[in-house]
């Protein structure tokens, strides 16, 4: 896919810059309570895109990660060479049993913060016996989570796989699950795009393409992600097909330019 470099960029709103067509989510699952399609700007004289991060999400539900707040509750791990340990601690002798993406367990305490890291404990039952311990929590999806990056991702000609960092695959999981991709019958392919490293966060584009779909067939989703942990949340899921840059503004907000 070519990516076009663009020689000069104006923030959001300014002249060089008009009101973009009325765009539309359908037919994928109407994301108007996460994003304000109306705040999509053209470039004038060009097939160029533009949204500003805090405009297209001001007055919405943002979409972040989020940890599961519900009692006990089936997991998986999410992540390559992932520890389990005896105690809450990032250290060689807490270390215990190591696993990798696809595990099934069962958490029973979860979201307790210790030693600046989130943690799940968690029970990992085998045919006669099991083994329990603490996993850090960036490493811990959802069975449903899970299920979709299998039927989506990890099954399909995508450029993801188990071994992509487990950041990269929560968001594009919850962003699956937010288009509703578990209730489609839907041909999708999942690719990551650029990425646009920044000094506290990195941006990721990804795009998701449905191609049971004639029209309207391509999505892109922008997600910040926060350097020193997991954490991550969803600056737009627009109409598009590639990504072309990505401008940090004072205000802490980003202009984001695509096709």
């Amino acid at each position: 896919m070519a990516i076009v470099a663009l020689a000069t960029l104006s923030s959001c709103g300014g002249s060089q810059e008009a009101k973009a067509p009325e765009f539309s989510y359908a037919p994928w699952t109407d994301l108007s309570m996460h994003f304000d399609l109306s705040k999509i700007n053209r470039l004038n004289g060009s097939n160029m895109l533009s949204f500003n991060s805090y405009e297209l999400t001001h007055g919405r539900l943002p979409m972040t990660s989020e940890r599961l707040e519900q009692g006990e509750y089936r997991a998986v791990i999410l992540g390559t060479n992932v520890w389990m340990r005896t105690k809450p601690v990032v250290a060689n002798s807490t270390k215990y049993q190591k696993y990798n993406t696809g595990q099934h367990f069962v958490v029973t305490r979860h979201n307790f913060f210790a030693n600046g890291r989130f943690w799940h404990y968690g029970v990992f039952p085998y045919l006669d016996y099991y083994e329990q311990g603490y996993i850090c929590s960036d490493y811990v999806v959802s069975v449903e989570q899970f299920e979709v990056l299998k039927r989506y991702v990890f099954n399909k000609s995508s450029n993801l796989n188990y071994g992509t960092p487990s950041k990269i695959l929560h968001a594009v999981a919850d962003v699956l699950l937010k288009l509703d991709a578990d209730k489609r019958m839907a041909s999708l392919s999942v690719v990551k795009l650029n990425e646009f490293p920044f000094s506290m966060h990195t941006i990721v584009a990804y795009q998701i393409r449905d191609y049971s779909m004639p029209n309207n067939n391509c999505m892109l989703a922008i997600v910040q992600f926060n350097n020193a942990n997991n954490d991550f949340i969803v600056l737009g899921v627009v109409p598009g097909n590639a990504i072309n840059q990505v401008q940090p503004n004072m205000n802490g907000s980003y202009d984001v330019y695509f096709y």
